[in-house]
């Protein structure tokens, strides 16, 4: 049993200490990978065998469309535990691509469906974080695919504003335009017009010298504009 991937398990929340202490095939089994930038983690469509607990770093979940274009369904940071749809699915229901360095704990589907026989109540555990995942898509759907475009990009700057816990409550590190479009479902001119407004507004001022594209910003008037 490893200490250090049992320790990181625990802090990131995928199951407590005591039961990872019962589970010492399924710690065995657990490997380390880390993607760059743009790295797909798992494609739509691709045979799903394993579950993937983010360490560090943000994961898009894309959806392909038929007239070729992508659509970001969702956004997950450390913590997040991702392709948990394959454990109903013979295949991965999204693509999942690293937005920046990204590094994961890969589990494989069967040593989990093992627990559902030998520790039901430790499998209806990680069901319960999927059924969060759920909840957590319906909102995604309701804030950022409703109202004015002015608003939904108000609404996606304050999300990841609060997304990103290590920069700060006032600081942001936005996405690209691209991205920002594929998660709102407007062209990327129509995001980059609303953060030119910002700026020129004074909602976002740009953090000079920083290899990021980190912003500070002003959250109580982002709350205003998200009533658009």
């Amino acid at each position: 049993m490893n200490p250090e991937i049992k320790s990181e398990l625990v802090e990131l929340g995928f199951l407590d200490e005591a039961a990872l202490e019962t589970q010492p095939s399924l710690l065995a089994a657990v490997s380390e990978h880390d993607y760059r930038p743009g790295e797909a983690i798992y494609r739509s469509e691709d045979e799903s065998n394993s579950v993937f607990v983010v360490r560090k770093g943000l994961v898009k979940l894309l959806t392909h469309l038929p007239n070729g274009q992508s659509r970001i369904v969702r956004l997950h940071k450390a913590g997040s535990t991702i392709g948990m749809d394959g454990l109903m699915e013979l295949s991965h229901q999204h693509s999942a691509v690293a937005i920046g360095a990204v590094s994961a704990f890969q589990l494989p589907h069967a040593e989990l469906l093992r627990l559902k026989e030998s520790e039901p109540q430790l499998y209806a555990g990680i069901l319960e974080k999927w059924h969060e995942y759920l909840v957590y898509a319906d909102t995604w759907i309701t804030d950022f695919s409703t109202g004015k475009i002015r608003g939904r990009v108000a609404r996606l700057v304050c999300f990841l504003a609060r997304f990103d816990e290590d920069t700060g409550p006032q600081i942001v590190e936005l996405l690209t335009t691209e991205e920002m479009s594929e998660v709102l479902g407007v062209t990327p001119e129509s995001v980059s017009r609303v953060i030119a407004e910002f700026k020129r507004d004074g909602i976002l001022e740009s953090i000079e010298n920083n290899p990021e594209p980190l912003f500070s910003c002003d959250l109580h008037r982002l709350r205003q504009e998200t009533r658009e």
